[in-house]
């Protein structure tokens, strides 16, 4: 442990001095260092450099992120290897890798042993790439199951608002737009309500869309217009 400290002290230091091109790389050796000397903080580096890299859509660098963790495999815990898995499938699903992703969430999902934040996450991800391979009724009973424990969990109830939107979406999608109209309502208003601008943006996009569909034009300018305010407020235009 004293040794990969001592390593990724020298990467964090080195990071500062360098053009870009090696600052990447020192923060990648930073990350893998750091997680032989401290696992949790190591790994919530990883986490912060896997999405940072997925949102500037560079998936090579998020991939080769996931690699290296995987080197710590044999001494990570169980829930440990479920969030690299987690971020593993994201990765699969940005590249339209169905299959991989389907697979890899799958195990998430039928961990019962799993925190319940994860799990919600992981069945609202499943539905999502259920959904993209038009099994909508499979991913629409993945976001029923994910709002049944963000509902019984206090801690994963504060992901309630991407909840809503996701079942909205998935109804949208049933051509039920009734219901998806109501649902896509109830996730901008609790969104609001709990100061989460970058969900509020989401749902307001997914409602202008649902609004244009049903050619109430007004009405879509509107919520794209409060899509664009938030995004800007929030500084997180590509979060997924």
């Amino acid at each position: 442990e004293a040794a990969s400290r001592r390593l990724a002290e020298f990467f964090a230091a080195r990071a500062e001095t360098v053009d870009p091109e090696a600052r990447q790389t020192a923060l990648r050796r930073h990350m893998y260092h750091l997680i032989g000397a401290d696992i949790v903080e190591g790994l919530r580096s990883f986490e912060r450099m896997c999405r940072l890299a997925r949102q500037q859509l560079r998936y090579a660098e998020c991939a080769a992120l996931i690699k290296m963790v995987h080197d710590y495999d044999a001494i990570l815990s169980d829930s440990q290897r479920a969030t690299v898995s987690y971020h593993e499938a994201k990765l699969a699903s940005d590249m339209r890798d169905w299959v991989t992703a389907e697979r890899l969430l799958q195990v998430l999902v039928d961990s019962v042993t799993l925190n319940v934040v994860l799990r919600v996450k992981a069945n609202l991800r499943l539905g999502y790439v259920l959904a993209q391979q038009g099994k909508l009724q499979l991913a629409l009973a993945a976001c029923q199951r994910a709002r049944d424990l963000a509902e019984g969990d206090p801690i994963a109830g504060a992901t309630m608002p991407r909840v809503l939107h996701e079942l909205g979406v998935t109804y949208r999608d049933l051509g039920e737009q009734d219901k998806a109209m109501r649902l896509l309502r109830e996730s901008v208003d609790r969104a609001s309500a709990n100061g989460e601008w970058s969900s509020f943006a989401i749902a307001q996009n997914s409602l202008g869309g649902l609004y244009l569909k049903q050619r109430l034009a007004g009405n879509a300018i509107k919520a794209f217009h409060a899509s664009l305010e938030r995004l800007d407020l929030a500084h997180d235009p590509l979060r997924l």
